[in-house]
Formats: structure tokens, sequence, C-alpha cells
């Protein structure tokens, strides 16, 4: 079984997706450190000036794991509404996919950080992507002084074969662990993806996966795996 370990994003882009559409179980793992200035509660899309964050506010406190972390109140969702509904409005399939919109700002009432990114990942996987993927949510409270002792546990209680993971994770993973263990890591390398016609002259794949989907509508599981 291969599966992946990741910390929810607020309206990833395409590369997260491409990890979900390649494992049999992603494995949300939001009960760690919140880290400020990340993706789990920003993420950019492309308007006709360039780049724009949206940016989620939350609570202040950075002591807090991501699981604790709450919405300081509802009026970030009108201005993300409007604001990427402006500057889509023109794409092939605005219209078509406005019902992701209403989604992710009207029928989402999670005020929690985790639960709304998770939920949001979760319907566009599965009802705009088609991924049959399995989810999972980690919650243990137990204490590990060393990470790669976490993730072992994760695997090996969800009988995993392969560890799925970015190239990143080069930097801090044991491999020693895993040969342990008899579960294979696999170093996913994102992309080269294929091209579509976008606003930026510069094609742009760290954006939102919003972008690709407006833009490219049922063909958007082409451009991002």
């Amino acid at each position: 079984m291969k599966v992946v370990i990741n910390q929810s994003n607020y309206i990833p882009w395409k590369g997260y997706f491409d990890l979900i559409a390649n494992a049999d179980l992603f494995v949300f793992l939001d009960n760690v450190q919140y880290t400020k200035n990340d993706w789990r509660n920003r993420n950019k899309i492309i308007t006709d000036k360039g780049l724009e964050w949206l940016t989620i506010p939350i609570n202040n406190s950075i002591t807090e794991n991501i699981n604790d972390k709450y919405f300081i109140n509802d009026k970030w969702k009108v201005k993300h509404y409007k604001t990427i509904l402006q500057h889509y409005r023109h794409a092939p399939f605005s219209e078509e996919y406005k019902f992701l919109l209403d989604y992710l700002y009207i029928n989402n009432n999670h005020n929690n950080l985790s639960l709304y990114n998770i939920d949001s990942i979760k319907f566009i996987s599965q009802k705009i992507l088609g991924l049959k993927t399995d989810f999972f949510v980690f919650e243990s409270d137990k204490k590990y002084d060393d990470p790669n002792d976490r993730l072992m546990d994760i695997l090996l209680s969800v009988n995993a074969t392969t560890y799925l993971t970015g190239p990143a994770a080069k930097n801090y993973l044991n491999e020693k662990i895993f040969e342990q263990n008899n579960i294979d890591i696999h170093y996913y390398e994102y992309g080269p993806y294929k091209k579509y016609l976008q606003k930026h002259p510069d094609f742009i794949d760290h954006v939102s996966i919003l972008d690709t989907i407006f833009t490219c509508g049922p063909n958007t599981l082409d451009y991002i795996t």
C-alpha cells in the first residue's frame, strides 16, 4: 500500500493533488506544530495584475498545533469568494465550476482550519477530480522526540509498504528505520506538468489548483499527474 502523510493546506497547488492521485491512502497529520507564513492558511491565485495571496486570518498563537487553529471570523470567506470570481470570471470553466466556490465559501461551515482544509481537499479530490484515494486523519496525542518515529507508527498502523513523499523529505528522513521495517521510500518528483493557457505570461505551476480547474475543467486531471 502506497501511503502519503502530509499536513492539510488551504486550496493546495496541483502537486498536492498529484501526490493524492498516486497514493492508496492519504493521511492528514495536523496534530503537529503550526508554522506561520506557510501553506496551511494561505495560497496564491493568478490575477490580471499578477499573483495575489489569499490568506485566512486565524488566532495568533504560534505555539499550537495546526488542528488547534481557528478562524478569527468568516469575513475572509466573502472576500476570497468575490476575489476568485472576479479574476476567473472569463476562464473557460468558471461558470461550470462555480459550485466548487459555493461549497468552499458558503457550504463549508467549519471554523477550525484543519477541518476546513481537510473537507475542502477531500471535496476537490473526490467530486472534482474523481480520485479514489482513501483518506485518514491521524489524531494520536502520543509525544515523539523524533518525527521519524511518528511517521513509522502511522505507516505501520495502516500496513503501508511504500511511503510516498516529496523530495524535501530527504533532508530529515531516517532511511535506516524504514529499511528495518521493510517500508520502501519513494521520493516523488513533481512534474514537469503539462502547460495550459494561463493569464500569466510565464507559466506558473505553484498556484492554487483552482487555476487549473477553472481553465481546464473536466480535463484538469490531465494537467496535474
